[in-house]
């Protein structure tokens, strides 16, 4: 694995307080490498950033972001099978539970592409049908386009494709941990190792863990068109 370049020392160093991102809902922002490059060499610990784009993890090519922060999660949707270039739905809704879990703990969210036109509104919108924000995906892509004006809307991708819907064990799951640990700090572990055994059964098709599964996905190097 080759290592992510260094940054010139005579450069100021990245803030996110810098960051243009623009901030869709509370904590969940959409941007794009620029704004990824803000948080610094580092994710900082009250962020997550997500990259959607194809290009470092699936192409190797590292000039398309060539600052991308350590302990950014490559999570890429775009599949060209079957027949031809899409969406996966399946990857978005993991993407969706993602976003969901990090902004539960109270995390900041940076859901990133290149350019913040294409890819990242398409997962922000997919994400605000899945959570249940927005009635439809095509709301959802209202929203986004109307917050964030550099949309480009990318409904082909879609190919009619709904999200799965947020469940409701999750939220119950989690509050339920929750209040388990204020009542007494022994169950916490319990409570943990409850909550991830019953959301890997929930999802039981997927990889139960987040990171596992976007670190497949850097390996796995599906096919796809040359760029």
């Amino acid at each position: 694995m080759s290592e992510r370049p260094r940054r010139h020392s005579s450069s100021p160093e990245p803030s996110a307080a810098l960051m243009t991102a623009t901030e869709i809902l509370p904590k969940l922002f959409l941007g794009g490498r620029t704004d990824a490059e803000s948080l610094g060499a580092r994710v900082p610990e009250d962020w997550a950033c997500i990259s959607v784009t194809e290009y470092r993890s699936r192409y190797k090519r590292q000039e398309e972001l060539p600052h991308e922060p350590d302990g950014s999660l490559d999570m890429p949707f775009l599949v060209d099978w079957p027949n031809g270039w899409h969406a996966d739905p399946h990857k978005l809704n993991l993407i969706a539970e993602t976003i969901w879990w990090r902004l539960q703990i109270g995390k900041k969210v940076l859901v990133h592409c290149i350019h913040a036109q294409e890819r990242a509104p398409l997962t922000i919108a997919w994400y605000l049908a899945w959570s249940g924000a927005s009635p439809s995906i095509l709301r959802a892509y209202e929203t986004v386009a109307k917050r964030h004006p550099r949309t480009e809307r990318r409904d082909k991708w879609l190919r009619g494709a709904e999200p799965k819907k947020l469940q409701p064990e999750l939220p119950a799951l989690l509050n339920a941990a929750r209040a388990l640990e204020a009542t007494d700090s022994r169950l916490r572990a319990e409570a943990a190792r409850a909550l991830e055994a019953t959301d890997s059964r929930l999802r039981a098709d997927t990889i139960s863990s987040l990171e596992t599964a976007a670190l497949a996905w850097a390996a796995a190097e599906p096919r796809g068109p040359k760029i």
